[in-house]
């Protein structure tokens, strides 16, 4: 896989910023994505880009922050957030305790199995939508 190994500090900030804003933006918070940028742009195999995947995550409390102070998170239903934000913590530790058993060959196995399941589900929810209408 080719890739660059970032070095210079600018470089470092501006491309972190980058992949924290897309990360807001798109309201992804990390994940797929952000490892393979991870792994292009700092030479990180999947199981370390995982885990700085996870420090990505902390740009989409600033914009929970953001919502709260400006009112718009209470225009949200909020009674989905236990449904979210428990699974969210089990999957936390449960992710964390398999990076760790894992090699880096089977935390790559599953990258690509999510990657390869993320058009699919994209496909699945275009389909979905068409339908609705």
């Amino acid at each position: 896989m080719p890739s660059w190994k970032l070095t210079n500090p600018v470089t470092i900030f501006v491309a972190g910023f980058l992949l924290g804003a897309l990360a807001v933006f798109l309201g992804i918070g990390g994940g797929p994505p952000n490892v393979a940028a991870l792994s292009l742009l700092f030479s990180l195999g999947a199981k370390e880009g995982a885990v700085y995947s996870l420090a990505i995550f902390l740009s989409k409390l600033s914009k929970l922050m953001l919502s709260a102070t400006c009112g718009a998170l209470w225009a949200v239903d909020l009674t989905v957030v236990p449904f979210i934000v428990i699974p969210a913590i089990a999957d936390g530790f449960i992710g964390t305790h398999s990076n760790r058993k894992l090699s880096e060959e089977g935390v790559r196995k599953i990258y690509v199995f999510v990657m390869a399941l993320l058009p699919l589900i994209s496909l699945y929810n275009c389909v979905a939508n068409v339908l609705a209408l």
